[in-house]
Protein backbone atom coordinates (compact mmCIF):
# COMPACT_ATOMS: atom_id res chain seq x y z
CA UNK A 1 0.00 0.00 0.00
CA UNK A 2 1.86 3.27 -1.30
CA UNK A 3 2.14 6.06 1.29
CA UNK A 4 -0.14 8.27 -0.18
CA UNK A 5 -3.14 5.84 -0.31
CA UNK A 6 -2.25 5.09 2.95
CA UNK A 7 -2.90 8.73 4.37
CA UNK A 8 -5.91 8.85 2.54
CA UNK A 9 -7.15 5.86 4.76
CA UNK A 10 -6.07 7.50 7.29
CA UNK A 11 -7.55 10.99 6.62
CA UNK A 12 -11.11 9.17 5.33
CA UNK A 13 -11.68 7.06 9.01
CA UNK A 14 -10.63 10.09 10.98
CA UNK A 15 -13.08 12.38 8.96
CA UNK A 16 -15.51 9.39 9.91
CA UNK A 17 -15.02 9.30 13.41
CA UNK A 18 -15.58 12.77 13.55
CA UNK A 19 -18.95 12.21 11.58
CA UNK A 20 -17.08 14.40 8.64
CA UNK A 21 -19.22 12.53 6.13
CA UNK A 22 -18.19 14.53 3.34
CA UNK A 23 -14.85 14.64 3.71
CA UNK A 24 -14.42 10.69 3.86
CA UNK A 25 -16.60 10.54 1.46
CA UNK A 26 -14.50 12.62 -1.13
CA UNK A 27 -11.37 10.54 0.58
CA UNK A 28 -12.74 7.10 -0.16
CA UNK A 29 -14.34 8.01 -3.64
CA UNK A 30 -10.28 9.49 -4.57
CA UNK A 31 -8.84 5.73 -2.90
CA UNK A 32 -11.60 3.83 -4.64
CA UNK A 33 -10.67 5.53 -8.12
CA UNK A 34 -7.40 4.21 -8.42
CA UNK A 35 -6.57 1.79 -10.91
CA UNK A 36 -3.34 0.36 -9.47
CA UNK A 37 -4.99 -0.30 -5.87
CA UNK A 38 -5.43 -4.10 -4.81
CA UNK A 39 -9.46 -5.40 -5.25
CA UNK A 40 -9.22 -5.98 -0.89
CA UNK A 41 -8.38 -2.27 -0.77
CA UNK A 42 -11.13 -0.73 -3.47
CA UNK A 43 -13.19 -2.87 -1.87
CA UNK A 44 -12.45 -1.38 1.84
CA UNK A 45 -12.84 2.14 -0.05
CA UNK A 46 -16.00 1.55 -1.62
CA UNK A 47 -17.48 0.32 1.46
CA UNK A 48 -16.21 3.08 3.14
CA UNK A 49 -17.86 5.43 0.51
CA UNK A 50 -21.59 3.53 0.69
CA UNK A 51 -21.05 4.15 4.50
CA UNK A 52 -20.93 8.16 4.16
CA UNK A 53 -23.39 8.06 1.62
CA UNK A 54 -25.99 6.32 3.77
CA UNK A 55 -25.60 8.77 6.46
CA UNK A 56 -25.98 11.57 4.32
CA UNK A 57 -29.29 10.37 2.90
CA UNK A 58 -27.98 8.55 -0.66
CA UNK A 59 -29.66 4.90 0.22
CA UNK A 60 -29.40 4.56 -3.97
CA UNK A 61 -25.73 5.45 -4.15
CA UNK A 62 -24.84 3.50 -0.92
CA UNK A 63 -26.37 0.35 -2.41
CA UNK A 64 -25.06 1.22 -6.04
CA UNK A 65 -21.34 0.95 -4.04
CA UNK A 66 -22.56 -2.17 -2.12
CA UNK A 67 -23.58 -3.91 -5.75
CA UNK A 68 -19.94 -2.59 -7.01
CA UNK A 69 -17.95 -4.73 -4.86
CA UNK A 70 -20.51 -7.81 -4.61
CA UNK A 71 -20.31 -7.58 -8.47
CA UNK A 72 -16.34 -7.50 -8.39
CA UNK A 73 -14.48 -11.03 -8.72
CA UNK A 74 -11.41 -9.62 -6.96
CA UNK A 75 -12.62 -8.65 -4.12
CA UNK A 76 -12.84 -10.92 -1.34
CA UNK A 77 -15.63 -13.33 -1.05
CA UNK A 78 -16.11 -12.47 2.95
CA UNK A 79 -16.18 -8.37 1.51
CA UNK A 80 -18.61 -9.50 -1.36
CA UNK A 81 -21.44 -11.47 1.04
CA UNK A 82 -21.17 -8.61 3.45
CA UNK A 83 -22.10 -5.98 0.55
CA UNK A 84 -24.10 -8.31 -0.56
CA UNK A 85 -26.96 -8.14 2.66
CA UNK A 86 -26.16 -4.53 2.90
CA UNK A 87 -27.91 -4.38 -0.81
CA UNK A 88 -31.23 -6.17 1.14
CA UNK A 89 -34.36 -3.33 0.65
CA UNK A 90 -36.02 -3.47 3.54
CA UNK A 91 -39.42 -0.76 2.49
CA UNK A 92 -41.79 -2.39 -0.15
CA UNK A 93 -43.35 1.19 -0.70
CA UNK A 94 -39.66 2.98 -1.18
CA UNK A 95 -38.88 0.93 -4.31
CA UNK A 96 -36.12 1.77 -6.40
CA UNK A 97 -33.67 -1.01 -8.01
CA UNK A 98 -30.30 0.70 -8.58
CA UNK A 99 -28.01 -3.35 -8.15
CA UNK A 100 -28.54 -5.74 -11.38
CA UNK A 101 -30.45 -8.11 -11.33
CA UNK A 102 -28.10 -10.99 -10.44
CA UNK A 103 -27.60 -9.02 -7.45
CA UNK A 104 -31.06 -9.04 -6.16
CA UNK A 105 -31.50 -12.63 -7.23
CA UNK A 106 -28.80 -13.31 -5.07
CA UNK A 107 -30.28 -11.14 -2.53
CA UNK A 108 -33.15 -13.33 -2.49
CA UNK A 109 -31.19 -16.94 -1.52
CA UNK A 110 -30.07 -15.25 1.45
CA UNK A 111 -32.14 -17.52 4.22
CA UNK A 112 -32.92 -14.60 6.80
CA UNK A 113 -34.83 -12.38 5.00
CA UNK A 114 -38.36 -11.14 6.54
CA UNK A 115 -41.05 -11.50 4.65
CA UNK A 116 -40.62 -7.20 4.21
CA UNK A 117 -37.18 -8.07 2.48
CA UNK A 118 -38.14 -10.91 0.44
CA UNK A 119 -41.05 -8.80 -0.91
CA UNK A 120 -39.04 -5.04 -1.30
CA UNK A 121 -36.26 -7.22 -3.23
CA UNK A 122 -39.07 -9.30 -5.46
CA UNK A 123 -40.16 -5.45 -6.68
CA UNK A 124 -36.50 -4.54 -7.32
CA UNK A 125 -36.03 -7.18 -9.39
CA UNK A 126 -39.18 -6.79 -11.27
CA UNK A 127 -37.92 -3.30 -11.86
CA UNK A 128 -34.42 -4.81 -13.51
CA UNK A 129 -36.92 -7.23 -15.71
CA UNK A 130 -39.16 -4.10 -16.49
CA UNK A 131 -35.85 -2.30 -17.82
CA UNK A 132 -34.35 -5.61 -19.26
CA UNK A 133 -37.65 -5.47 -21.42
CA UNK A 134 -38.84 -8.58 -19.97
CA UNK A 135 -41.90 -7.85 -18.58
CA UNK A 136 -43.22 -11.77 -18.41
CA UNK A 137 -40.67 -12.13 -15.76
CA UNK A 138 -41.81 -9.30 -13.92
CA UNK A 139 -45.25 -9.99 -14.18
CA UNK A 140 -43.63 -13.26 -12.11
CA UNK A 141 -42.17 -11.59 -9.40
CA UNK A 142 -45.23 -9.41 -9.12
CA UNK A 143 -47.31 -12.23 -8.67
CA UNK A 144 -44.85 -14.00 -6.04
CA UNK A 145 -45.03 -10.51 -3.93
CA UNK A 146 -49.41 -10.48 -4.03
CA UNK A 147 -48.77 -14.19 -2.59
CA UNK A 148 -47.09 -12.96 0.54
CA UNK A 149 -49.76 -11.97 3.34
CA UNK A 150 -49.33 -9.27 5.38
CA UNK A 151 -48.89 -6.39 2.71
CA UNK A 152 -50.18 -3.19 3.32
CA UNK A 153 -53.23 -2.76 1.07
CA UNK A 154 -52.16 0.32 -0.81
CA UNK A 155 -48.53 -1.94 -1.98
CA UNK A 156 -51.37 -4.97 -3.25
CA UNK A 157 -53.18 -2.28 -5.42
CA UNK A 158 -49.99 -0.78 -6.62
CA UNK A 159 -48.37 -4.25 -7.38
CA UNK A 160 -51.59 -5.31 -8.58
CA UNK A 161 -51.43 -2.14 -11.35
CA UNK A 162 -48.15 -3.00 -11.96
CA UNK A 163 -48.88 -6.21 -13.21
CA UNK A 164 -51.12 -5.17 -14.90
CA UNK A 165 -49.04 -2.63 -17.05
CA UNK A 166 -46.05 -5.54 -17.21
CA UNK A 167 -49.22 -7.66 -18.74
CA UNK A 168 -49.92 -4.82 -21.45
CA UNK A 169 -46.10 -4.10 -22.27
CA UNK A 170 -45.85 -7.83 -23.09
CA UNK A 171 -48.83 -8.04 -25.84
Amino acid sequence: LSASIEKQFLAAFCAMAQSDWASAQTQFERIAEWQDIAADFRSVARMGLARCLLRRGDRAGSVGQYAAVFEDPDAPPQFRETALRLCVPDDPSTIRAVASKRVYQRVLSLPSLSVQQRAATRLCLAECCLREGKPDEATQQYQQVLGNSGLEPRLAWEIRLKTAHGYLRSK
